[in-house]
């Protein structure tokens, strides 16, 4: 180095004047420049140095651009040296250019156009940031803000002012200018030793300038670089402190997108501009542009490596994706296969364990291999703890020498082959491993699944958190799960010697926890706290689980090592296929970018091929892609070579198959939500490439999506309102049915979860699932299933609310909407055929069980909030359970059955609580009939009459009481068992089933006539006994029926003493209100008297004496049903009077079809009394003045009208019990009737008893 100061000084001076001698611009006049502000840095003379500085600022023609660079090279070789003095020369001369004023405003004008002041502002722009460049490393900092950056923005606000008036910069060299300043002083502090310390408060500011330039370029055309510098200009600043928020980044990179993406295609560009050497600059800034794009998207994902932030910046991207423009697509594209690529070097870059030895803080999976499952530093701790430590009191609860803990880490971490454990306690070695544990980046329990397991600790049952905890830990990747299974087996048999060693399993999991189930670093402080308890108990029930294995193995087990393998490998059954570690990215950015392999674009078609396989890189990384590559840079041509759209989808899924094999089924739900997304904002024809990608993967990876399927179902449920277009539905419905295919319950359950009445869409994806023959089938016993299922579960609730039991369960009712679609999509009856038997008991118990209920309230969805006060879904569910039912009948070819049944309005009786069971009655009859009825459905419902719901007993019950009128139950031997079961329902607490019960006896003289005889004590004692029956009159109308029926088959012996009792009851129920009852009294009363003969023979007359006249009284009763039935028994019984001389005449009246005139033959017989038994006419008196007080107005005036006829042909005189008065009385009261009938005949009879006196006297 030269250190004379006054040759240097004269040196620069010789410089000086040789600068004269050369033309401007040249290559040896640019090396003076440089070699003057070489001399000048070299010189130690400052007032020297300074004049001379002066000199050349003030001495420079700014107009000329040689001279401007010269004078920029001297203040910056002159500011290696001399920082200070430099900027101190800027700054005065910076000055003394502000302070210049132009006389005149004219001159003031010209000066501006002729753009002095502002070449001058520029040059000392430039100055500026070559000053930065050159300046000694350790003082740029303290000089870079106030001195450096501070100034070239006041040269560049006064470039921008015109007659002191700030207006927009339009002049693209000022902008070029800094831009230079910004990507210049951006690279100085980057290479001084604590750029990543300094926080450079110009950052934002110098981003709004690059900003407001990208803005205000034209989105129409490409002529100037300041776009292309501009963007790069951000990358640089990006790399300074303080550090973007991402919001603030995403903002920034969409701006650059906004800027980029829309310019018109690169050929129209050129073509409007003509020249070839034009189209030559606009190619070249083009190319920069977009390489300028790239290294921002790298710059970025660098400065802010997360996984979080890399995701956000294709999201700004995939917006670009649906673009109607299919130049702004191809643009998207090509910077995401530059995201992914930086992706790639950067966030996921691969792990060469040959590069790197390190062990602690790595991601796990960088450990690992095919070969290696648990990385070697684990095994050779724990290996070594076990040999040495098992037996040690205190093992993980005490601490070693934390100078020696130090040491033996970096050993692992630069050796870990030559690092000898034995030199180090056994305590050390112990809080090494834990050490290693906690550094882990990703923790063995992992972040993603931390949730899951506090999820699964806070359920109820023991069983069901245990199967809970096993569950989430199913969904570890494959390295995650071997460490942990290690890690657990290892604890075990450290828990197992806790005699010795003092490490009780919760110890260990207190231990442990905070190593492998920690929460991420997100959660609040405050909840994490609050969260210990529960991941220690997880921890300590996963060791405890497997140490209660081992206790119950180890009986017969000497090695201690054997047993370890065998629980290891019966835990390793959880999953038994592990997926490796995966890109937890990938399935979403599949979804997203798959479908424009079909774009309309070649070039697009080859950005998608790009980020694919950049994509299978990735994902591929602890794998092995083996023939892979070979078969991606097969299909590359296919779709490259822009083929029609047919060829096109053939070659994308193709492709589809490629990545099939590496696509990570966890990643299911964000691939399939990704996919639709793409089906609603893409073009048709890449909509239909994402369809079939949908398709190829669910086909090929589905059997591995069990725990995903309800996520699935929901999200294409959820889309399908949104996605009209016929071809893309019905992908969406094939993709469910693929689904089906490997796992048709769990589909069938998230198909019944959604609420009810089912809509179009879940109605079109149980129809696509049940309209394949090979489905529908499964489907249909899928769905009966679960109708079972929650009917069971149904009869074992005993304690549920009053509003529980008026709501229609919604899973049943879901199943049973199903199997009415399913039926209804079947173009061939044989499914229906072959399962009716199992169909038809599980819907006439949905009909059951639906009889009288509401709807259930709308189910709440994942994206719902819980809303109070929710409204009944609209509907009737008996009536969808009926439905079903009848689609079921009609499916299985019994149309004319269908038809009998409606026309007998079955469905209606059977949808009404209050006539179900006459509805079942009715339908049983016609499967009878048609011959539907199995052994299969008898032994299916039989167990219904014994079930705690009423409903189901009804059902049951009726179902048995009409089955009784067919021969079957006789022929398969169960007529015994039914009968034993209608006996005990005759007993229930239910009337209507106590009904049906009955009516089952009875029904037995037409299934089985021969057996009355045999059963007809067991049959009389139960239908006698229910005309007991106190709080049904329902039941006492049947039970007499049923006598009527069976009392046809005996004769008067088979009877025995049951004919006193059964005649003293029927003899009851001849005045009663109800219609029935008096009917079928009167006919039963009848049958009686057909049946008796010798031993009966005096009873039953005597019971006639005193019913007889209540027959004749009913010969007029208000129905016209009890009247004709009443008429056939008068004549039946007429004979048990001892009447011969008046038969005749009874006969005359009674025997034909003639209409009946009660009055001509109650004349008839008491003419024929009052001649011939005046003793029966006295009994005929007395019980007529009784009837007096019937309820019946008919029997009432039908007596006072009958005790006339009496007066009229009675002799007063001889007739001593004839009692005027007291029938006086009685009149005098019936006149006081309130019907006008009864009223009207009693004042008729008084004025005939007492002629002339006044009415009331």
């Amino acid at each position: 180095m030269i250190d004379d100061s006054a040759w240097s000084s004269q040196i620069s001076l010789e410089l000086n004047q040789q600068m004269a001698s050369y033309a401007s611009p040249s290559l040896e006049k640019s090396f003076l420049y440089k070699a003057l502000g070489t001399s000048l840095a070299v010189c130690q003379d400052l007032v020297h140095i300074k004049s001379q500085l002066h000199l050349f600022l003030t001495a420079t023609d700014y107009m000329e651009a040689p001279e401007r660079q010269g004078v920029i090279s001297i203040l910056a070789f002159c500011a290696e040296s001399h920082l200070d003095l430099t900027l101190n020369a800027l700054q005065e001369f910076g000055a003394t250019v502000s302070k210049v004023t132009i006389p005149g405003f004219i001159s003031r004008l010209k000066d501006y156009h002729h753009g002095r002041r502002g070449q001058t502002h520029s040059t000392l722009m430039l100055t500026y940031s070559s000053v930065a460049v050159h300046a000694p490393k350790e003082q740029l900092l303290s000089r870079v803000e106030a001195d450096i950056t501070k100034n070239i923005l006041l040269h560049y606000r006064a470039s921008c002012q015109v007659l002191g008036i700030t207006v927009a910069n339009k002049d693209m060299n000022l902008k070029l200018t800094l831009i230079q300043n910004v990507m210049e002083i951006s690279c100085a502090i980057l290479e001084t030793r604590d750029s990543q310390e300094f926080e450079f408060s110009y950052k934002l500011e110098l981003l709004g300038y690059m900003l407001d330039f990208i803005k205000t370029e034209p989105l129409d055309s490409l002529t100037s670089p300041v776009r292309y510098q501009a963007v790069l200009a951000i990358g640089h600043l990006s790399k300074l402190k303080p550090s973007l928020t991402m919001e603030e980044n995403r903002e920034l990179l969409g701006q650059c997108f906004k800027s980029l993406f829309p310019l018109p295609p690169l050929e129209k560009m050129i073509e409007e501009d003509g020249t070839a050497k034009d189209a030559l600059h606009i190619q070249s800034l083009y190319v920069r542009s977009l390489e300028a794009l790239g290294k921002l998207v790298e710059t970025l994902l660098e400065e802010e490596p997360t996984a979080d932030w890399f995701q956000e910046m294709f999201e700004l991207l995939r917006t670009w994706f649906s673009s109607g423009k299919e130049w702004e697509r191809e643009r998207a594209l090509q910077a995401s296969t530059q995201l992914l690529t930086a992706y790639r070097e950067t966030v996921h870059s691969t792990y060469d364990p040959e590069l790197s030895s390190r062990q602690f803080g790595v991601e796990l999976s960088r450990l690992t291999n095919e070969e290696r499952a648990v990385p070697l530093v684990v095994e050779k701790l724990i290996n070594y703890i076990e040999m040495h430590g098992l037996y040690t009191e205190g093992i993980y609860g005490k601490s070693g020498s934390i100078n020696k803990i130090k040491e033996l880490r970096q050993g692992l971490d630069t050796d870990i082959d030559n690092v000898n454990l034995d030199d180090y306690n056994i305590h050390v070695i112990a809080s090494v491993f834990k050490q290693w544990l906690r550094d882990l980046p990703n923790p063995l329990m992992t972040f993603e699944l931390y949730k899951e397991f506090l999820r699964a600790m806070g359920l109820q049952e023991r069983k069901e958190t245990i199967r809970g905890v096993y569950s989430v830990i199913d969904q570890l990747s494959r390295t995650h799960l071997s460490t942990l299974e290690r890690l657990i087996f290892h604890l075990v048999r450290i828990a197992l010697q806790e005699e010795t060693n003092r490490m009780s399993a919760n110890a260990l999991a207190i231990v442990f926890a905070p190593c492998i189930l920690r929460c991420p670093d997100t959660t609040d402080p405050l909840q994490s706290v609050q969260d210990i308890s529960k991941t220690t108990t997880c921890v300590e029930l996963i060791v405890v689980e497997q140490m209660n294995k081992y206790r119950a193995h180890l009986k017969d087990i000497n090695s201690l090592e054997f047993a370890e393998n065998k629980a290891k490998s019966r835990l390793s059954l959880i999953r038994r296929s592990m997926p490796q570690e995966t890109f937890h990215q990938f399935g979403s950015l599949i979804g997203a970018i798959a479908p424009y392999s079909c774009d309309s674009l070649a070039t697009s078609r080859q950005w998608v091929f790009d980020c694919i396989s950049c994509l299978l890189c990735i994902q591929g990384q602890p794998m092995n892609l083996g023939s892979v590559e070979e078969e991606l840079r097969c299909l590359h041509e296919e779709l490259t070579a822009a083929p029609d759209p047919e060829a096109l989808f053939q070659a994308s899924s193709k492709m589809a198959r490629v990545v099939s094999k590496y696509f990570p089924p966890e990643q299911a739900t964000a691939f399939i939500e990704a996919t639709v997304e793409s089906m609603l904002s893409a073009s048709p024809t890449c909509a239909t490439a994402a369809g079939l990608w949908m398709k190829v993967i669910l086909k090929e990876c589905g059997d591995a999506m069990l725990d995903k399927v309800p996520a699935i179902v929901d999200i294409i449920y959820s889309h399908m309102a949104t996605i009209q277009e016929g071809s893309l539905r019905q992908f969406l419905l094939e993709a469910v049915s693929i689904l089906a295919h490997h796992h048709l319950e769990a589909v069938i359950s998230s198909l019944l979860s959604n609420h009810l009445p089912m809509d179009r869409k879940v109605q079109e994806h149980v129809e696509i699932s049940g309209g394949d023959p090979l489905l529908a089938t499964q489907v249909l016993q899928v769905l009966i299933e679960k109708i079972k299922t929650s009917t069971s579960q149904e009869e074992s609730i005993t304690s549920e609310t009053e509003t529980d039991r008026h709501l229609a369960a919604a899973e049943p009712l879901s199943a049973t909407c199903a199997i009415f679609e399913v039926v209804s999509a079947q173009q061939s009856s044989k499914a229906v055929q072959e399962l009716l038997p199992e169909l038809f008991p599980v819907l006439l118990q949905q009909v059951s069980r639906t009889s009288g209920q509401k709807m259930p309230l709308p189910r709440i969805r994942s994206r719902s909030l819980f809303q109070k006060d929710q409204q009944h879904t609209e509907g009737n569910p008996c009536r969808f359970s009926v439905q079903a039912l009848e689609s079921v009948l009609s499916k299985a070819r019994n149309e004319r059955l269908v038809r009998v049944l409606r026309t007998q309005k079955t469905w209606i009786l059977l949808e009404n609580p209050q006539t179900h069971h006459e509805g079942v009655c009715l339908l049983v009859s016609g499967l009878l009939r048609f011959g539907l009825i199995t052994l299969e459905i008898i032994q299916s419902l039989l167990p219904w009459v014994n079930s705690p719901m009423e409903n189901f007993r009804i059902t049951g019950t009726a179902f048995l009481a009409q089955l009784m009128t067919d021969t079957m139950l006789r022929e398969k031997k169960l007529l015994k068992s039914v009968l034993r079961i209608l006996e005990e329902r005759s007993q229930d607490r239910n009337s209507i089933v106590r009904q049906m019960a009955v009516r089952g006896l009875g029904n037995i003289v037409d299934g089985a006539p021969v057996k009355v005889k045999k059963y007809k004590k067991f049959l009389l004692d139960i239908l006698i006994g229910a005309l007991h029956d106190v709080f049904s009159s329902d039941v006492i109308g049947e039970s007499m029926k049923a006598l009527a029926k069976v009392l046809k088959e005996l004769k008067e012996k088979d009877i025995g003493s049951s004919f006193k009792d059964l005649t003293e009851q029927i003899w009851a129920y001849f005045d009663d209100e109800n219609d029935g009852l008096r009917s079928v009294a009167f006919v039963l009363f009848g049958i009686l008297a057909q049946l008796t003969k010798k031993k009966w023979k005096a009873y039953f007359a005597e019971q006639v004496r005193k019913s007889w006249v209540i027959l004749l009284l009913h010969l007029q009763d208000p129905s016209p049903e009890v009247s004709m039935e009443c008429r056939a028994t008068f004549h039946l019984c007429f004979p048990f009077l001892g009447l011969k001389s008046l038969q005749h005449a009874i006969n005359k009246h009674l025997g034909g079809r003639a209409e009946l005139k009660p009055e001509e033959l109650q004349v008839d017989i008491c003419r024929h009394l009052a001649k011939e038994n005046a003793e029966l006419l006295e009994n005929l008196y007395s019980t007529t003045i009784a009837s007096f007080s019937s309820s019946w107005e008919g029997i009432r005036a039908g007596a006072a009208n009958l005790a006339g006829i009496i007066l009229e042909h009675t002799d007063t005189q001889r007739m001593k019990w004839l009692d005027l008065e007291h029938l006086l009385m009685s009149l005098r009261v019936l006149e006081k009737d309130p019907s006008p009938t009864v009223q009207l005949v009693a004042t008729e009879l008084i004025s005939d008893i007492c002629p002339g006196r006044a009415l009331g006297e």
